[in-house]
């Protein structure tokens, strides 16, 4: 996936293949062990969990997502959380609350360009010389502060996948600098394109919710 949050791909888009294909997937999954590997719960008409602080549901077995809001891009992001990563989960190291850099994850090298466009790139643009508007943007969005680089937050995106924003202020020597870490076993739960749009849509919504945008 390439389009970003703010980039919805329009009604003839490849977009809605993967979807389609998505959707298949989650609905010939057992929806218990998709609750027990997700964190997601049975409802009476399917599933529901927790995407960015809000509760969204999928209707089984068309696998529709609902309340409206969530974009083509973001519904794909949500049943492919859902359906996990297909075939036997790559080694992304274990549950053991360790977090990663992108590039550390195995095979990223190939999604590293991606990754720092669509993610770390946007971030530093919008709060490397203002590193005091990202913990603003992050408590907007119900996050919490953490305790690496500088100025750091950490942002739950799905019950199982948190993502942490470092940002290291620049000086004489070096620039400001941002980096986004995964959970170590993130591919356990979504394939390295999709960690990608995770950082597009971590950086979309800190940079909706910054306190200083316009100023």
């Amino acid at each position: 996936m390439t389009a970003g949050p703010d980039r919805r791909p329009a009604k003839t888009s490849p977009y809605r293949e993967t979807l389609r294909l998505a959707a298949e997937r989650l609905a010939a999954a057992d929806p218990d062990q998709v609750c027990r590997r997700s964190g997601a719960r049975r409802t009476a008409d399917g599933l529901e969990l927790e995407y960015f602080g809000r509760t969204v549901g999928v209707r089984l077995p068309r696998a529709e997502v609902y309340p409206e809001g969530p974009s083509l891009y973001e519904r794909i992001l949500i049943l492919h959380y859902l359906a996990g990563p297909g075939g036997a989960p790559a080694s992304g190291g274990s549950a053991s609350g360790e977090y990663v850099q992108f590039k550390n994850l195995p095979g990223a090298s190939f999604y590293e360009t991606a990754y720092r466009r669509r993610g770390p790139a946007r971030l530093l643009r919008r709060f490397g010389e203002h590193p005091e508007r990202l913990a603003g943007a992050a408590a907007a969005l119900g996050g919490t502060p953490e305790r690496y680089g500088d100025v750091s937050v950490r942002l739950r995106v799905f019950p199982r996948i948190e993502a942490v924003v470092v940002l290291h202020r620049g000086d004489d020597e070096f620039p400001p600098e941002v980096g986004v870490l995964f959970p170590a076993d993130i591919l356990r739960f979504l394939a390295l394109e999709d960690v990608t749009v995770v950082a597009d849509l971590v950086a979309g919504r800190l940079e909706q919710a910054d306190p200083g945008a316009g100023g």
